[in-house]
C-alpha cells in the first residue's frame, strides 16, 4: 500500500506519461459517444476530468499573483482624477438625443486621456515600458522566439478567417443589411452611440466597420472583413491570458487553440457584432489579472477601459460585470478579506474609469429603457406565453452547447452540433478538471467564473427545448480554451519534474549529439535517450497530431459541412446572385423583379446593389399589361421572376414574344430564378 502511495503521490515519467494517456482515452471514447447522442457518455468525461484532476493535483503551474509588499508605492492625487474623470463626465452632457458630437467627444476621450497621462506619470518606470530612445541606442534586433511563434499561429488563424471571405458566407441574411446602413449613416455623419434599427444594436463594431470602408470602401466583404480582423485580434488576447493566468507556454497553445477552433472561425467570418463578446471577455480577463499582479493604478485603469468598452459590443456583455464580481470573490475568498483592504484603492478606480466609459450609453439606457432592451422585451414575452421557465434545465442546456448539442439555425452552425472541436472540448474537459480541484490557486476563480458564468445569457433567454445559442454563450470562448492549453503543458512539466527528482533515469552513455557551423559561431544539441526525454517527445508529438487533427475537422466543418446548410441553398445567396444578374446587364433603372410570392431580402439586395437610398429598389408593385411599367415600357428591359410564377411567365411571353428567358441555377442545377430579357 505504501508502495502504492508512493507511486501515486510521486509518479515515474512512464507513469505519468500512461495516466494522462488513459485520462484522454477515456475523455476520447465518452466524446465519441456523445457525438453518437449518447447523453450518458457525459459521465465519462467527467471521470476523465477528475482522474486527471488527481494525477496532476500537486503540480503549480499557475502565475503567483501578486503581494502586497512587492507592490510599488504610487502616491495618487485624488483631485487630479476627480478633475479629469469629472471632465470626462462633462462630456457626457452634449450626447443628447442619442449622438456623439465632437464637442462632447473631446472632453468625453479628453479627460480619460488626461486621467492614463496622469497615471503614467506616476507610475514606476517599468510601468511605461521601454522608450524608442532605449530601443534606438541598444540596437535591439534580437526576436524573442515566443513573437515569432505567436506570429506564425496568427498567420494560421488569419488563413482560416480570410481564406475565400468573398465567398462563404455568401449571403448576408437578416442582420447584416442593417449592419451595412447603419455604416452608410456612421459614414455620412450620424454617430449614434445606440443604434436602434432591427430591435437595437450595440455600436463599436459598426465604427469599427466604418474605419475599413474608409479604406477598402464599403460592401459585404467589408462587413465580414472587419469580424475577421476581431477574431485575428482575439488570438493574441488569449495569448496574453494565458501567459497571465500560467505561463507563456499556455498562452501559446491557447492562442494555437483558438486560431484553429471552429466555433470562433465561423463567428470571426459572419460579419456580426458578436465577435467583440469573446475578445473583450478576454481582455477584461487579462487586465483584471494583470492588474491584481502588479497592484499598479495605470493597470486597474486599463482595466475598467476594457470593463467600460465591453458594454458596447453585445448584450450578452451585461452579464460581464457578474462574472468578475463572481471571480473577485473567489479571489478574495481564497486568500481572506485582508486582502480586499489593501486593493481597494485600485478597486475603486477600476470602478470609476468603469463608469466613465460607460456614461454615454448609461445616458441612453436611462433616457430609453424601452428602446434600449426592445429585444429582450421581445424575448420575455415570447418566453411569458410558454410554460413556466425551467432554468436549471435552461443552464444544462448551455452547457451541453460545448461538448453535446449545440445552436440548430443553419446560419452559424452545422444544426444542432456542438460548439467546441472535438480536440478542444476534449482537451477543456481535462484542464477543467485540473482548476476545479485546485480552485484557490492563482487565477483560477476567475477563470471558473468566466467559463460557468458567461452561459448565463444563454440560460437567460432560452426558450423550452431550445438548444444553446452560438452567439449569447460565445464569451467563454476564450476561457475555455485557456482551459484546453492546460493538460498537455501540465503532462510535459510532471514528466521533467519527475526527471528531476531521479538523476540517474538518463545515463550519460546513451544520448544524441548534433554540431552545427556557422561563420563565427557553433550550435551544440544533446538529446539524452531517458525514459523521461521519450516521454516527452511522445507528449509533443501527440500534441501535434491533436492539433492537426483539430484543424483538419475545422477545415471539413466550415468550408464542407457548413458550406453544405448555408442558406439560402448550399451557401447560394439569392439576393447576391440577383443583384450579380442586375449588375451583369448594366442598368438599374430598367430592371424590375416581381415579388411574387415573396422570394427575396430586399434589405440584402438593396446592400449587395450599395444602394445608400434604402428605399429604392425595382421591385413590381403592379404587374399587368395596361398598367405601368409593362404599359409605357420604352426600349430594352430586364425582368427577374421566381421559377414558380407562371402567370408572370405567360404575360411577359404574351407581351415580348421575341424575348430571352435565361435561368440563373443553385449549385445542384436547380432553377434559383430567371431572367427575362426583352426590347420594345
Amino acid at each position: 500500500m505504501q508502495r502504492v502511495r508512493q507511486v501515486w503521490s510521486q509518479p515515474s515519467p512512464t507513469v505519468v506519461l500512461c495516466g494522462a494517456g488513459s485520462c484522454l482515452a477515456l475523455a476520447w471514447a465518452a466524446q465519441q459517444s456523445l457525438d453518437r447522442h449518447k447523453l450518458s457518455a457525459v459521465w465519462g468525461l467527467a471521470a476523465a476530468g477528475l482522474l486527471f484532476a488527481l494525477l496532476m493535483r500537486q503540480l503549480r503551474i499557475e502565475a503567483a499573483p501578486g503581494r502586497a509588499d512587492a507592490a510599488p508605492r504610487e502616491r495618487v492625487s485624488l483631485p487630479i482624477l476627480a478633475v479629469t474623470l469629472g471632465l470626462s463626465l462633462t462630456g457626457v452632457l452634449d450626447f443628447s438625443g442619442n449622438r456623439f458630437r465632437a464637442l462632447g467627444l473631446a472632453l468625453w476621450i479628453g479627460g480619460l486621456l488626461l486621467a492614463l497621462l496622469y497615471l503614467w506619470l506616476i507610475s514606476p518606470g517599468e510601468a511605461r515600458g521601454r522608450g524608442l530612445g532605449d530601443w534606438w541606442r541598444e540596437r535591439i534586433v534580437s526576436i524573442p522566439w515566443h513573437w515569432l511563434v505567436l506570429l506564425l499561429i496568427l498567420l494560421w488563424g488569419a488563413w482560416l478567417r480570410l481564406h475565400l471571405l468573398h465567398e462563404i458566407p455568401a449571403d448576408m441574411g437578416w442582420d447584416l443589411p442593417y449592419n451595412y446602413y447603419d455604416v452608410v449613416d456612421i459614414l455620412h455623419g450620424k454617430h449614434a452611440i445606440f443604434f436602434t434599427a432591427n430591435m437595437g444594436r450595440e455600436s463599436l463594431f459598426f465604427y469599427l466597420i466604418a474605419l475599413c470602408a474608409r479604406l477598402f470602401g464599403l460592401s459585404q466583404w467589408t462587413l465580414q472583413f472587419a469580424s475577421a480582423l476581431a477574431g485575428i485580434g482575439t488570438i493574441v488576447a488569449v495569448y496574453a491570458l494565458g501567459r497571465e493566468a500560467f505561463n507563456r507556454q499556455v498562452g501559446l497553445l491557447a492562442a494555437l487553440l483558438l486560431a484553429v477552433n471552429r466555433w470562433h472561425t465561423t463567428l470571426s467570418r459572419a460579419g456580426y457584432r458578436v465577435i467583440l463578446m469573446p475578445l473583450f471577455s478576454v481582455l477584461v480577463l487579462y487586465t483584471l489579472m494583470k492588474a491584481l499582479r502588479k497592484r499598479r493604478f495605470l493597470d486597474w485603469y486599463w482595466a475598467g477601459v476594457a470593463l467600460g468598452l465591453g458594454f458596447y459590443t453585445y448584450k450578452s456583455y451585461l452579464f460581464v460585470p457578474v462574472v468578475v464580481a463572481a471571480g473577485l470573490l473567489l479571489y478574495f475568498g481564497a486568500r481572506g478579506w485582508r486582502k480586499l483592504r489593501d486593493l481597494l484603492p485600485g478597486l475603486l478606480l477600476f470602478s470609476a474609469v468603469t463608469l466613465v466609459v460607460f456614461a454615454p450609453l448609461g445616458r441612453y439606457i436611462l433616457e430609453k429603457p424601452k428602446e434600449y432592451f426592445a429585444r429582450e422585451q421581445l424575448q420575455f414575452n415570447v418566453m411569458g406565453k410558454q410554460q413556466k421557465p425551467d432554468y436549471l434545465a435552461y443552464y444544462w442546456s448551455s452547457l451541453q452547447g460545448y461538448n453535446v448539442r449545440g445552436d440548430g439555425n443553419a446560419r452559424f452552425n452545422v444544426p444542432y452540433t456542438r460548439h467546441m472541436g472535438f480536440v478542444s472540448g476534449v482537451l477543456m474537459v481535462l484542464g477543467l478538471g485540473y482548476v476545479l480541484w485546485r480552485w484557490r490557486e492563482g487565477y483560477n476563480g476567475l477563470l471558473l467564473a468566466a467559463e460557468f458564468g458567461l452561459l448565463l445569457p444563454t440560460a437567460a433567454a432560452m426558450l423550452p427545448g431550445e438548444p444553446a445559442n452560438i452567439f449569447r454563450m460565445s464569451g467563454v470562448i476564450g476561457p475555455a480554451l485557456v482551459l484546453a492549453a492546460l493538460p498537455p503543458f501540465l503532462v510535459a512539466e510532471r514528466i521533467r519534474r519527475a526527471a528531476a527528482r531521479d538523476p540517474t533515469a538518463a545515463p550519460e552513455g546513451r544520448q544524441l549529439s548534433l554540431s552545427v557551423r556557422a561563420p563565427g559561431r557553433q550550435f551544440n544539441w544533446r538529446w539524452r535517450l531517458s525514459a523521461a526525454n521519450v516521454a516527452l517527445v511522445v507528449v509533443a508529438l501527440a500534441t501535434a497530431w491533436l492539433l492537426w487533427r483539430e484543424n483538419a475537422e475545422t477545415n471539413r466543418f466550415y468550408f464542407h459541412d457548413y458550406v453544405a446548410v448555408l442558406p439560402d441553398h448550399a451557401n447560394f445567396s439569392m439576393a447576391r446572385e440577383v443583384a450579380r444578374a442586375i449588375e451583369h446587364y448594366g442598368d438599374l433603372q430598367s430592371t424590375y423583379i416581381k415579388p411574387w410570392p415573396y422570394w427575396y431580402d430586399g434589405n440584402a439586395l438593396r446592400a449587395s446593389l450599395r444602394l445608400e437610398d434604402r428605399s429604392r429598389l425595382p421591385d413590381l408593385q403592379t404587374f399587368a399589361p395596361d398598367q405601368p411599367p409593362l404599359s409605357t415600357l420604352q426600349g430594352p428591359a430586364m425582368f427577374i421572376l421566381h421559377p414558380e410564377d407562371q402567370t408572370g411567365l405567360s404575360t411577359l411571353r404574351d407581351l415580348f414574344p421575341r424575348g430571352v428567358l435565361v435561368p440563373r441555377r443553385y449549385p445542384d442545377g436547380g432553377i434559383a430564378f430567371y431572367a427575362f430579357y426583352c426590347e420594345r
